[in-house]
């Protein structure tokens, strides 16, 4: 993700003014400061930057297939999402149901820019990129690009905000938040090449943000990685069925385990032991949804439910904000209910 600008200004900041770190590779940036309640004014500013920002593109909510033979010219389709976080799902209502979704295979072109998994297009960074999607002996390009970074004060304020649906009272909640804030906000930089997943490469001396993505049994939160960084089996190659990625790290279910404080699971898990929400309205800040399909899954963490979007928002459709561990890191995240409708998604509460 280029947030590289950003991250400048704050790094600048921290060293001008902290004396001592815990570790020379790490930056707990910790702006996730949770408060009972905001401001009028922060209140006020969230909502502005929520109305000015963050803006679906509905023609880019969705996008279908339209897979050519290699030997024939291919099919682009074009996508622009408004804000690094925003992402683009494939259209499931178009497909046959002899569709294997687990065969699709995703390359990007740059995968600071935008990468694909899970059935979607996920904004990273902004710039642009083509995204191929082959499925089979199949193949088609995306042409993707993404406007704008999420504005730091968004991200800061987006985990405090209390829009009178959860009681500032509820402790736990903004415990659960406060956790994976600190996996999505932890700043960090490898001493020497990392190699991430799939090929992704945390390059030596550069400052990143959020926990890598990864499969293996190493499954750590933010306190685990900041200790593992100085671990001798660090930079190891590491993979599971040739599938390269990181020794240390974790996966969704991981993020959401830890989130949550819970004993580690599975999107399996998490799928079939947790009771349903009748409705994506009914999610609050701290819970989370999840799919299933065909022996693999996803799930990510709700920070914030927009059921009604900011008064004076051009865009009308209901929202969510999360915290998600995705290829290559852990960051921020939006997505309509019609993306989770479409993705399959049930919502579902440690409560």
């Amino acid at each position: 993700m280029k947030k590289n600008a950003i991250s400048m200004i704050i790094l600048s900041f921290i060293m001008v003014f902290t004396c001592a770190m815990a570790s020379p590779d790490i930056i707990n940036l910790e702006p996730h400061i949770i408060k009972d309640e905001l401001s009028i004014q922060e209140i006020g500013a969230v909502e502005q930057l929520i109305q000015s920002k963050v803006i679906f593109d509905e023609s880019s909510e969705l996008f279908s297939l339209q897979l050519s033979k290699q030997s024939e010219t291919p099919t682009i389709a074009k996508i622009t999402l408004n804000l690094v976080g925003m992402s683009s799902y494939l259209d499931l209502s178009e497909l046959d149901s002899n569709f294997d979704l687990s065969k699709i295979e995703y390359e990007s072109d740059d995968n600071n820019v935008a990468i694909g998994f899970d059935n979607r297009i996920l904004a990273t960074g902004v710039g642009h990129t083509t995204v191929l999607i082959k499925y089979e002996d199949l193949y088609q390009i995306i042409d993707v690009t993404v406007e704008q970074e999420i504005p730091v004060n968004l991200s800061q304020l987006l985990a405090s905000y209390n829009d009178g649906i959860i009681p500032s009272s509820s402790g736990e909640r903004n415990k659960i938040v406060e956790r994976a804030a600190d996996m999505v906000y932890l700043q960090w930089r490898p001493t020497k090449n990392l190699r991430g997943w799939r090929g992704f490469t945390f390059t030596k001396d550069k400052y990143y943000w959020g926990i890598p993505y990864s499969q293996t049994w190493h499954q750590v939160n933010a306190a685990g990685f900041s200790s593992a960084l100085n671990k001798s089996d660090f930079y190891d190659n590491y993979s599971i069925d040739g599938i390269a990625m990181p020794k240390y790290g974790n996966d969704c279910s991981g993020f959401v385990s830890f989130a949550w404080n819970i004993g580690r699971k599975t999107t399996y898990n998490f799928y079939n032991e947790y009771p349903w929400m009748k409705s994506y309205a009914d999610l609050q800040r701290g819970d989370a949804v999840v799919f299933r399909r065909s022996g693999s899954g996803h799930i990510f963490l709700i920070i914030q439910n927009w059921v009604t979007p900011p008064s004076g928002s051009s865009y009308n459709e209901p929202y969510v904000v999360a915290y998600e561990q995705t290829p290559n890191y852990a960051q921020l995240t939006f997505h309509t209910y019609r993306q989770l409708t479409n993705g399959g998604y049930k919502p579902i509460s440690k409560f």
